[in-house]
C-alpha cells in the first residue's frame, strides 16, 4: 500500500509496445475522420432544424438574392424623402 502513483506508472510505460509510424498515421487519420463526420452531422442537423422551423411557421424564410438586392433601407428612405418633398 506504500506505492506511489509514479511507481505504478513506470511499469505501465515499459509494458506499452512501440507503435510504428504507419499505425500512428492511421490512428490520426481515424481521429480526424471521426471529428469531420461529427462536424458534418451537426451542420446537417442544424440545417434540418432550420427547415423544420420554417415549415412550422416558427421562423421566417431566408430572403432570396433578389429580395436582398431590393432590400435597401437607405434607398427607400431617400425615395420616401423625395416623394414627401414633391407633395
Amino acid at each position: 500500500m506504500g506505492l506511489s502513483a509514479g511507481a505504478l506508472a513506470q511499469p505501465l510505460r515499459r509494458a506499452l509496445p512501440e507503435v510504428p509510424v504507419q499505425e500512428k498515421e492511421r490512428l490520426a487519420a481515424q481521429v480526424v475522420q471521426c471529428r469531420i463526420r461529427g462536424i458534418r452531422a451537426r451542420k446537417d442537423v442544424e440545417r434540418q432544424r432550420q427547415e423544420e422551423m420554417v415549415f412550422l411557421g416558427m421562423q421566417r424564410k431566408p430572403k432570396t438574392d433578389k429580395e436582398l438586392e431590393n432590400d435597401n433601407p437607405i434607398q427607400e428612405m431617400n425615395d420616401t424623402n423625395e416623394h414627401r418633398k414633391q407633395l
